[in-house]
């Protein structure tokens, strides 16, 4: 899955923008849990798998991630190309997310990438 940067100002009165605080979310509409592996956070901050999770947002805090792709917008000698992102299990326990391609939930539902920046 691939987020686009674009819409991020470049710089705001001549002064660089620095990304802040980058989190991710995806919702989770179906989920199998045999064993206790982090995948990340729900609203209330708790480990999905931990918590006896079935359904609803899981977080990632991906702000290193996002500022090496706003850098690499910048300069290409920087950061690192932003090739999205791949989310893969190697246990029994697995997550089915919701993805914009799948039309049985609305957009609301869709990923998402929330940036924090000034």
């Amino acid at each position: 899955m691939q987020f686009d940067l674009t819409s991020i100002p470049t710089n705001t009165n001549g002064v660089p923008t620095v990304i802040v605080n980058a989190t991710m979310k995806l919702y989770a509409y179906e989920s199998l849990r045999q064993t206790t592996q982090a995948v990340g956070t729900d609203d209330s901050g708790n480990n999905p798998l931990l918590a006896g999770f079935t359904t609803g947002w899981v977080h990632w805090d991906v702000t290193s991630l996002v500022q090496g792709w706003f850098a690499n917008t910048q300069d290409p000698s920087k950061g690192f190309l932003n090739n999205g992102v791949l989310i893969t299990i190697n246990t029994a326990d697995y997550l089915s997310f919701v993805s914009k391609e799948n039309k049985n939930f609305n957009n609301s539902f869709y990923p998402q990438l929330i940036v924090t920046y000034q």
